[in-house]
């Protein structure tokens, strides 16, 4: 954690309640040996509500979108919050561009498609499509992307598509996502024959998207297998963490995409022991371990059990030939009605099935990837394999977590000082101070990632400190200068009569209270709400107290209205003072609504993450644990131990994350305590 900054506070000290206190000496006392996490999530919980209010702790509902047409402050107002002052939407992309180039084994980005992605402020849901070269993979791309035309296809035997070809479009059925189809090169081309390049192609479209489709030619064969076999060194290929516990690779479950196995141009009934099969069926069929005990078979079972651990969620559909063969030169001239119904009829239910159930690209099991995060997550990816280091998982989402918080940061300090530049320069400054506080930390929040540490929130804490540090002096500053030149312009008169010794005389110092009270009551009229009228007022009456010494000194009535002057700084003093009081009671209050917003704000983020990643862990153990039951079905004891045994780690490290997290979170609950009443 940073060092908690000593930041001088506006006038007053504010005393922490009981409440507060015990709620810090709570979080320094190490429970986490004694209770479980829920028992102190409960706890915790029990302290927070006295301080916070109930409500603080609830989920607050998402906030209400602006309407559109209405042209009000507040709507632009809404949407800097939400957005970031990000740029529009890119508009849909007419054809694809090239985003990895593939030079004789060397990957480079292009830095248009960079330039694309940085734009997409959207969620995106990435397809990419892998297999034997001319396969028939861009073709079924430009169908899924809803065009004749789109990605190159190739009418010879010569393969066209090179490195990886990216396509942004609106989403057909998702409104907040953008659809980012990816077209890769096919491996097993003879006149590049290059595996290990075939290889990180296929390791980078896995690393990029949520949806994986392998497209290959006829039934499943163990010649079709082949081509699969590096699916293997998976494990070898990605690094899952930095620091490697030996069971990596079941964890990659967690991470991977969906898989898709498209068959095409089928001529044969997908048929088992004389019964005809789904698509679906026949693959889970083609996947199940065999009995042999051969080299060969030792090998093909290692890739079966790699392809239903790595993807447990897979489906597959077959495609006939779309038409004759004299017309599948120009099968981009031809409608649907040109092609055999069948066809159509499968690739419905493809488009259909990858639409609906393709998700969103996440990182960390928690975090939507847009598409200025995916540009980043492809150049970090393409620099390790260029390096020839295995792409780390782990110090991708770190790098890319680095680049987002430190941008969140600075959108959140932007909005704030924008904002506060706009606010009247009054008393009510620390107002606008707590409502632009809780909007740019409800910004970071929104566009900052895996903080796990609070290290860039706490850069926004103490940042934002300063902010507000600087421009209260400014504030005070310039409203010195103004309650100053009012004053000036009030007692001009004043001072013409004191210049000329007008009131040095029998009476004078009647006249000279009646002037002053005047130039007071105006005075105060005049620089009402100003943060510096009581000082400027103060350093008025002490230089006419000087004047009055000398009035009274040859003025022989004056006992009386001695009496009314003294009476009358008594009262300006009081009054001040009171003014003061409840100014620094005001900012107290402030004070206390800033501390109550932040923690109710990252307990509401804190809360959405941690049920993401909940579910995402009850998904992977449903899934190994069905895989389990599969493997205990087919008589294979080792897979199904094997199995129950990376269910187990993988519960065991959960629990570690929500220890971790809880440490954490009790670390920078001390920290932003103090940061906000001790110092």
């Amino acid at each position: 954690m940073p060092a908690v900054p000593v930041l001088s506070k506006s006038p007053g000290e504010h005393k922490p309640s009981s409440h507060l206190l015990l709620l810090r000496s709570f979080l320094l006392w190490d429970l986490h040996r004694e209770l479980t996490h829920n028992m102190m999530c409960t706890l915790l919980c029990g302290l927070l509500v006295p301080v916070l209010g109930s409500t603080v702790l609830h989920t607050a509902s998402p906030p209400p979108t602006c309407p559109r047409g209405t042209g009000g402050e507040s709507c632009e107002d809404q949407s800097e919050l939400l957005h970031g002052g990000a740029s529009a939407p890119i508009e849909e992309m007419e054809s694809p561009v090239e985003l990895v180039v593939n030079n004789e084994g060397k990957l480079s980005i292009k830095q248009e498609a960079l330039k694309i992605l940085s734009r997409i402020d959207r969620p995106v849901v990435v397809v990419a499509v892998a297999g034997p070269a001319r396969s028939g993979k861009s073709y079924l791309m430009n169908r899924l992307a809803g065009r004749k035309k789109g990605f190159e296809l190739g009418a010879t035997v010569q393969s066209l598509t090179k490195g990886i070809w990216m396509w942004c479009l609106r989403h057909p059925t998702k409104p907040n996502n953008t659809l980012v189809l990816l077209d890769t090169e096919g491996f097993g081309d003879a006149e590049k024959g290059d595996e290990d390049n075939d290889h990180s192609i296929f390791t980078l479209a896995i690393l990029l998207s949520s949806m994986f489709v392998y497209n290959s030619k006829g039934t499943i064969t163990q010649h079709s297998l082949q081509d699969l076999l590096f699916v293997t060194e998976l494990a070898q290929r990605i690094q899952m963490n930095t620091k490697s516990d030996g069971q990596e690779g079941a964890e990659f479950v967690s991470f991977f995409p969906g898989f898709v196995w498209t068959l095409r141009d089928l001529t044969l009934e997908l048929n088992i022991n004389g019964e005809t099969v789904t698509a679906d069926r026949y693959l889970e069929h083609t996947l199940m371990l065999k009995k042999d005990t051969d080299e060969s078979a030792k090998r093909f079972n290692n890739l079966r059990r790699a392809i239903r651990n790595y993807f447990p969620t897979r489906n597959c559909f077959g495609f006939v030939t779309p038409t004759g063969r004299s017309k599948l030169k120009k099968l981009q001239e031809l409608n649907d009605s040109e092609f055999d119904p069948e066809f159509v009829a499968e690739f419905e239910k493809f488009s259909s099935y990858i639409y609906r159930m393709a998700e969103t690209k996440i990182v960390d099991e928690s975090y939507n990837v847009t598409g200025k995060r995916l540009g980043i997550l492809v150049e970090t990816y393409v620099e390790a394999l260029n390096s020839g280091k295995r792409p780390c998982v782990e110090s991708a989402v770190e790098r890319l977590a680095h680049k987002e918080n430190s941008a969140a940061v600075n959108q959140a300090l932007e909005y704030y000082t924008r904002e506060m530049s706009r606010s009247p320069v009054t008393e009510v400054l620390s107002i606008h101070n707590t409502e632009h506080f809780k909007k740019a930390v409800q910004i970071f929040l929104r566009h900052s990632m895996k903080d796990e540490q609070y290290t860039y929130l706490s850069k926004l804490m103490v940042a934002l400190g300063d902010k507000y540090k600087a421009l209260h002096h400014a504030v005070e500053s310039k409203s010195e200068e103004r309650c100053t030149s009012v004053l000036e312009e009030l007692q001009s008169g004043l001072k013409e009569k004191l210049d000329s010794a007008h009131y040095i005389r029998a009476g004078g110092y009647e006249e000279f209270t009646a002037d002053l009270e005047d130039i007071v009551r105006q005075y105060n009229i005049q620089v009402e709400g100003e943060v510096q009228a009581k000082k400027v007022l103060d350093r008025f009456f002490f230089d006419m107290k000087a004047y009055a010494k000398e009035i009274k000194k040859v003025d022989t009535i004056v006992q009386a209205k001695e009496t009314e002057m003294s009476d009358f700084l008594k009262r300006q003093q009081e009054e001040a003072k009171e003014k003061t009081r409840r100014q620094e009671e005001k900012e107290k209050d402030e004070q206390m609504k800033r501390y109550e917003e932040t923690i109710k704000q990252l307990n509401e983020k804190i809360e959405e993450i941690n049920q993401m990643k909940s579910t995402k862990a009850r998904e992977v153990q449903e899934k190994k644990t069905s895989e389990m039951e599969i493997y205990k079905k087919e008589g294979s004891k080792e897979d199904s131990e094997r199995m129950r045994r990376e269910r187990e780690h993988f519960e065991e490290k959960e629990e570690k994350r929500r220890n971790s997290w809880y440490e954490s979170f009790k670390e920078f609950a001390v920290w932003i305590y103090d940061w906000f009443f001790l110092h």
